[in-house]
């Protein structure tokens, strides 16, 4: 019997509105961006905090960056106005910090019957789940680029920027946490053109293959 699925995707391809879906038709839970609110809470940081690690906002020279700004705070140069309490906890809140965290949230998510994950890695994290099933979904690069320009209301060139911003930046979250190409088939049971296919039938597909588990 599967208790959880986790969601890969690609921008534009669907994976909100397929896994909101399918929790609904197998009375499921859905769990995505609120997960940085549970990260952020448990963390007892901003979600801005947060959201600097996040795949959606993913950048390994930006956090590089990030990291130097952080020193200046320890440098003897910083000050007499120094203060280690005023800069609690954010400060503290590092990359590390960030995947233990989400890794904490997730793995607790995950125990509950009936979820499912939208990315932050859930497909390696649960690899090992027998009662796990994980899927991919994919679309043609046109079509992810419209829907997307439809969604946000915007051009298609701000919405191909869009797209193209998002595939990398969770291909670098894959990638810098765990080592994994992000399209690397071994880590899926079930990959899904959504081009092909519209969302309820998306869905008819998975429930479908969950049968042969």
């Amino acid at each position: 019997m599967i208790n959880l699925i986790t969601i890969s995707r690609e921008r534009g391809s669907g994976g909100r509105s397929v896994g909101t879906r399918l929790a609904q038709e197998l009375g499921m839970e859905c769990f995505g961006k609120e997960i940085v609110y549970d990260i952020a809470q448990s963390a007892g940081v901003a979600k801005e905090s947060v959201e600097k690690y996040d795949q959606e906002n993913y950048n390994k020279w930006n956090l590089i960056v990030d990291s130097l700004r952080i020193s200046s705070h320890f440098s003897p140069d910083y000050g007499f106005n120094f203060s280690l309490a005023s800069i609690e906890p954010e400060i503290f809140f590092t990359e590390d910090k960030y995947l233990k965290t989400t890794q904490e949230i997730l793995a607790k998510l995950g125990s509950r019957p009936g979820v499912i994950l939208l990315g932050r890695g859930s497909q390696m994290i649960f690899k090992d789940r027998k009662d796990a099933f994980h899927i991919r979904l994919v679309a043609p690069l046109p079509v992810r680029i419209a829907r997307i320009a439809a969604m946000l209301n915007v051009s298609e060139k701000d919405a191909a920027r869009n797209v193209a911003e998002l595939d990398k930046s969770r291909a670098g979250y894959l990638r810098n946490f765990y080592g994994t190409d992000v399209n690397d088939a071994q880590f899926y049971h079930l990959t899904i053109n959504t081009g092909q296919f519209h969302y309820d039938q998306t869905c008819q597909i998975i429930k479908h293959a969950m049968k042969f588990f």
